[in-house]
């Protein structure tokens, strides 16, 4: 429910975005005109992936490394 009302939002404000479900286990969107990634981190998805103590360190240096930006946003 929430992922929709980002959508909705960036849609509303016509706000180009690709959903990108390379990079992570969750929900990643892309906004080409602002080079920001936005990862949507849904707690469930969370609590039911093993995910290693540097993960979000290590993609926000993979996406940095592209001159690039990402904001890790989490459901709660």
């Amino acid at each position: 429910m929430w992922k929709k009302e980002i959508h909705k939002f960036l849609e509303t404000n016509q706000i180009a975005f690709e959903v990108n479900q390379t990079l992570s286990v969750f929900e990643i969107l892309y906004l080409p005109d602002f080079k920001l990634y936005l990862h949507l981190i849904d707690l469930n998805e969370f609590s039911s992936n093993s995910i290693s103590i540097t993960y979000f360190q290590d993609l926000s240096e993979k996406v940095n490394l592209q001159n690039q930006r990402i904001i890790h946003l989490w459901e709660d």
